[in-house]
């Protein structure tokens, strides 16, 4: 990944029932262990809203066995839906890779959340 566009990632706000969340900021995650996913513009490049949603209706099909929650990222004119997951991270990037993300949150109990980046460097 870009470290440009990695820095996006840094910088992007995360809102989970309306708690900002931040990369390696307080406050400490205090849920079950979880991923935040998104089928929304796959590799961070822009799709139009129908291509996003009908993508997110698939993921959804995906997550059928999680438990899972409706949250957001990014910021100014680029926010995204997302699915906070409650699942092992690993399966989380399976899923992450699958709908071509770059990047998942993870969030482990009591630590700060954790970007993890998925996509290879250019």
């Amino acid at each position: 990944m870009r470290p440009a566009l990695e820095r996006v990632f840094r910088a992007s706000a995360y809102r989970v029932d309306g708690r900002l969340l931040r990369v390696g900021r307080r406050p400490f995650w205090a849920g079950v262990p979880a991923v935040l996913l998104t089928a929304h513009n796959p590799h961070s490049r822009r799709h139009p809203p129908g291509w996003n949603a009908r993508m997110l209706r698939a993921l959804d099909a995906a997550l059928r066995r999680h438990p899972w929650r409706e949250a957001q990222s990014g910021q100014g004119a680029w926010l995204e839906i997302q699915r906070l997951v409650e699942m092992d991270a690993r399966a989380g990037f399976v899923l992450a890779r699958r709908f071509r993300q770059n990047a998942v949150l993870v969030l482990k109990r009591h630590q700060p959340p954790l970007l993890v980046i998925l996509a290879r460097a250019p």
